[in-house]
C-alpha cells in the first residue's frame, strides 16, 4: 500500500471497531475533560493551571485570571505557579446553574 504523506487516512479507515484517536481527543478537549484526567492512574487532579481551568470552563484565560484575582475561583500558590482548585471550578459551575445563568 502506498504511503500517504498528507497524514489523512485512506477512505474506510477508522470503521468497524477502530477508534479515531484524534477525533476522540478533540471531543474530550472541547468538553474540557482531557484537562481533568491525570496521567497518573487516570485520576482527576486536584489542582490545574489557570490556562487549563479556562479551557475546562470554556472561557478565556483573561476572564479566568480576573475570577482568580477576585476570589470567585479559589487558587493557591505552589512555588512560582498559581494553581486553581478543581473543586472550586465545580462549585463555580454549580453556582451558575443555581443562579440560572445562561438559561435564557
Amino acid at each position: 500500500m502506498p504511503r500517504r504523506e498528507s497524514g489523512i487516512p485512506p477512505s474506510g479507515a477508522g470503521k468497524e471497531g477502530t477508534v479515531n484517536l484524534q477525533s476522540e481527543r478533540n471531543r474530550s478537549v472541547s468538553a474540557g475533560m482531557s484537562v481533568a484526567v491525570s496521567a497518573i492512574g487516570g485520576q482527576a487532579p486536584l489542582l490545574v493551571s489557570v490556562g487549563d481551568a479556562a479551557r475546562m470552563l470554556g472561557i478565556g484565560e483573561t476572564v479566568t485570571w480576573r475570577m482568580v484575582s477576585t476570589g470567585e475561583i479559589a487558587s493557591v500558590h505552589l512555588g512560582r505557579r498559581r494553581l486553581v482548585l478543581v473543586k472550586s471550578l465545580e462549585e463555580f459551575v454549580e453556582r451558575l446553574q443555581e443562579e440560572g445563568v445562561g438559561n435564557g
